[in-house]
């Protein structure tokens, strides 16, 4: 019998239980293999999710807790939306926390019917009026920016919470000791591992936005979801472009395609062949690293799916269970938009990246900044013009956020250039 794309769901969620509860027993955070694994499910979850209409759950199931100091980033799970419970003065639920509530009371100073936004928020050192969010409130931001993050799609990615405003060190080993034959009584030649360390140090990522005063009078979910879409989109089109590319200096991440000692195969003539791509896989593994998924542009996908094996079959295949997981010789496929288009002396080439997700690490830092005022004014740059807020009945709000991005052992990417697209 064929199943339903939610029975397929169900069958996923039941199975991403399963491996969290398994290292929560045992009292140890998940292994590469297992976040592989569970990061595969719930990318399934979340497409065959999209599929059902009326959505009627949001896929959040709680993380556990590392063993060691630092908090691996938490990332929220659950079978069903929050319905019901006590109402405000507004009639909408108590306790969960609305972005629009909290910046209504930001930009006006009246947090009547938004207590629980209050209470989450605690005054900073902004002269202008910023608040750090703190706890479940700011867990609601990384939240919703995580589930469009392209980058936390990769499996085995080592995600970091950090508290504080200090960075991270990573040890990393640099040279391996040599083992040696023997022959009987003889001296073992001594050899020492040599290590290093990389470190992680947050950086600053913000986002204004002007939002509409009717939309925050507005107490329709719909307001909400505009609002949140809206930061999320902005945040992680932003984040991924500095995961992947980002140039190290001006307060920039040091993006993964700009770390030195990663690898780099060129295309056949323009072309993405079999060969190329068995090269870029062969690089990654013959450094001792597990390739863990392939990252390329939308546009390439016309590409891969002209590509075929010996017997006529294309070499990008489906899921069998209807969601289109794409994998490529073995390895999913995540499309980025923030993956350039326009290299070469055409400007009309790309590039794609074979990964070993265990060696990518990225970290956000706890403390996320909300700000917003009806009185201050922005630069639009598409009119070459300030706008008042106030003028234009609409509330600023600014949101920032902190992070980084850092490759443990660079011999794990590999970066198949000079794509042609047309």
């Amino acid at each position: 019998m064929v199943k339903s794309p939610r029975e397929y769901r169900d069958e996923a969620i039941t199975k991403a239980k399963a491996i969290l509860d398994k290292a929560e027993a045992e009292g140890r955070d998940l292994t590469t293999q297992e976040e592989c694994e569970f990061n595969d499910l719930m990318r399934k979850i979340e497409e065959l999710n999209e599929r059902l209409t009326p959505p009627d759950f949001d896929t959040r199931l709680l993380r556990p807790e590392p063993m060691d100091s630092v908090r691996s980033f938490p990332e929220y799970y659950s079978d069903h939306l929050t319905t019901g419970g006590e109402k405000n003065m507004f009639g909408e639920p108590k306790d969960k926390f609305s972005f629009r509530r909290a910046i209504r009371g930001l930009a006006t100073g009246d947090w009547r019917g938004a207590e629980l936004e209050q209470r989450g928020m605690t005054v900073g050192t902004d002269t202008a009026g910023g608040f750090l969010v703190t706890d479940s409130p700011a867990n609601e931001i990384i939240n919703m920016l995580m589930g469009q993050l392209v980058f936390a799609k990769i499996p085995g990615l080592r995600k970091y919470f950090p508290k504080g405003t200090g960075g991270l060190l990573f040890p990393k080993k640099t040279a391996r000791s040599t083992a040696y034959w023997l022959s009987e009584a003889q001296d073992i030649t001594q050899s020492n591992p040599e290590f290093g360390q990389v470190r992680m140090s947050p950086k600053k990522l913000g986002v204004l936005i002007p939002v509409s005063n009717e939309l925050l009078a507005d107490t329709s979910g719909a307001a909400e979801q505009i609002i949140r879409d809206d930061l999320a989109e902005a945040l992680s089109l932003a984040a991924d472009a500095g995961y992947l590319r980002g140039q190290g200096a001006g307060n920039e991440p040091l993006g993964i395609r700009n770390w030195q000692g990663i690898s780099t195969v060129s295309a056949d003539a323009g072309a993405i062949t079999t060969d190329k791509l068995v090269d870029c896989l062969i690089t990654v593994q013959g450094a001792n690293a597990n390739p863990t998924c392939w990252v390329a542009h939308p546009y390439t996908k016309g590409l891969l799916l002209k590509l075929k094996d010996g017997d006529g079959r294309p070499m990008l295949a489906y899921d069998l269970t209807g969601v289109p997981g794409d994998r490529l010789l073995g390895l999913p496929v995540i499309y980025s938009s923030t993956v350039p288009v326009n290299l070469g002396a055409g400007s009309n080439e790309t590039e794609m990246y074979c990964i070993d997700g265990s060696q990518i690490a990225i970290g956000i830092w706890q403390e996320i900044s909300l700000a917003a005022s009806g009185d201050a004014a922005f630069w639009d740059a598409s009119q070459s013009r300030a706008i008042s807020a106030f003028q234009s009945d609409q509330t600023l709000v600014r949101a920032i956020m902190r992070t980084d991005v850092i490759v443990r052992q660079p011999a794990g990417v590999c970066v198949l250039t000079g794509i042609v697209l047309s």
